[in-house]
């Protein structure tokens, strides 16, 4: 055991997320986890500060959230950078200590100015959540599962649109979402994963067919996957037979080739269908997002970012005002996401914490040093407490603040 560590910390219950470990002692010096021990009483004075989280408390790596759009009444396409930092921390303290800011339809021009200044937010500062990239959603969407996508602005696949705005943001988007059936689109999709961008899959009416093709090209992920995404269905076939067509839900249940991300604010997406999801595909296959809009962490009320008018309901769920009904993101921050899918969907919390850690952490590529507890890794941690609200955030090995009580 070293005996120069900076943070200790006695769990009583470690999810690593692979398997849960009972009363055992984590050592951390240099933002890193340098041992995993069975606890002894000579733990408490091994390292400079010790934390006991023994009783009621629940240790875990931090979140990684995919898919965070903004909050605090800000979209992280047009917040300065005081503004982003905010939405940042805003979501560091609820325990997400990695995310992709997520850059969605407008202007041309826009969108290279927006992943210009977010490309200025990539890395790992120890006091904002690591941002291991960008989120490109759209304007490579099929109009007619838009949502709250301004129609205006959505483009057919173009390489040479690709190529603008994958050099605006000094080639640091890691997740492209676009509709794999609009004209263009598999020659975008090759060289974007030539590149080592994650393709992903969403906003689409593409059939199961167009998607396994797709995946030949180097799609790999499925985003908000049963949210403007179809689900099986009937379509004409060549004979004119109304025969099922999976869509893309189906298409996951039937390709290994595919991972997908879901919305789990409890409106999005059933959590029973996500538990049955990642019963079929595994856990490693199914990644909660949060999707947060920048109407996240605001109280009831019409918000309006200059891209889409949201407005905010005493329930906890926003949708666009004027987009006849469909939802605008979510308001939640990942740790809610997580007690949705283990008080509503009946997810164990191993593969709860899995789903919001060690599954993203996959889909980016960094999993050997993020989404784990594990000797080596990054001290990026979170202690719950038994109710599954986060009240103690750790990043790279610093205490943040104690959260309890937050929502």
């Amino acid at each position: 055991m070293n005996v120069d560590l900076e943070l200790g910390i006695r769990a009583g219950a470690a999810v690593t997320p692979t398997r849960v470990l009972e009363d055992v002692f984590i050592g951390i010096r240099g933002g890193r986890i340098r041992c995993i021990e069975p606890f002894r009483k000579s733990h408490r004075t091994a390292a400079q500060r010790f934390l006991d989280c023994r009783n009621d408390d629940i240790v875990a790596p931090g979140f990684i959230d995919l898919q965070v759009n903004g909050g605090l009444g800000r979209n992280v396409m047009r917040g300065d950078t005081a503004q982003r930092e905010a939405i940042y921390r805003f979501f560091l303290r609820r325990g997400t200590t990695a995310l992709l800011p997520t850059v969605v339809t407008a202007s041309v021009e826009e969108l290279a100015a927006a992943l210009g200044r977010l490309a200025d937010d990539v890395g790992d500062r120890p006091d904002l959540p690591a941002i291991p990239g960008i989120h490109l959603e759209g304007p490579l969407l099929n109009p007619e599962r838009r949502g709250a996508h301004p129609l205006a602005y959505l483009q057919q696949p173009s390489l040479r649109l690709v190529q603008r705005l994958f050099a605006a943001s000094k080639q640091r988007i890691r997740i492209v979402t676009l509709a794999p059936e609009l004209k263009g689109a598999e020659r975008v999709i090759r060289w974007l994963a030539g590149k080592g961008v994650v393709v992903s899959a969403g906003h689409t009416t593409a059939s199961c067919e167009t998607l396994l093709r797709a995946c030949e090209a180097g799609l790999s992920l499925l985003t908000h996957l049963g949210n403007v995404s179809d689900w099986p269905y009937r379509r004409k076939n060549k004979d004119g037979i109304l025969a099922v067509e999976p869509g893309a839900v189906g298409t996951f249940m039937i390709s290994e080739r595919l991972r997908a991300t879901v919305i789990l604010d409890g409106y999005h997406f059933d959590a029973r269908l996500a538990a049955a999801l990642a019963r079929l595909r595994g856990p490693q296959n199914v990644a909660i997002i949060s999707d947060a809009s920048y109407a996240a962490g605001c109280p009831p009320g019409c918000y309006d970012d200059g891209l889409i008018r949201t407005t905010v309901h005493p329930k906890g769920f926003a949708y666009a005002t004027d987009g006849g009904g469909y939802l605008a993101g979510s308001v939640i921050a990942l740790q809610d996401a997580v007690r949705v899918a283990v008080r509503k969907g009946g997810i164990t919390l191993r593969d709860a914490v899995e789903m919001a850690t060690l599954t993203p952490a996959r889909i980016l590529g960094v999993e050997k040093r993020k989404g784990r507890i594990a000797v080596g890794c990054d001290a990026d941690l979170v202690v719950m407490n038994r109710d599954l609200k986060v009240r103690q955030v750790i990043r790279v090995g610093r205490l943040v603040e104690f959260a309890e009580n937050r929502k």
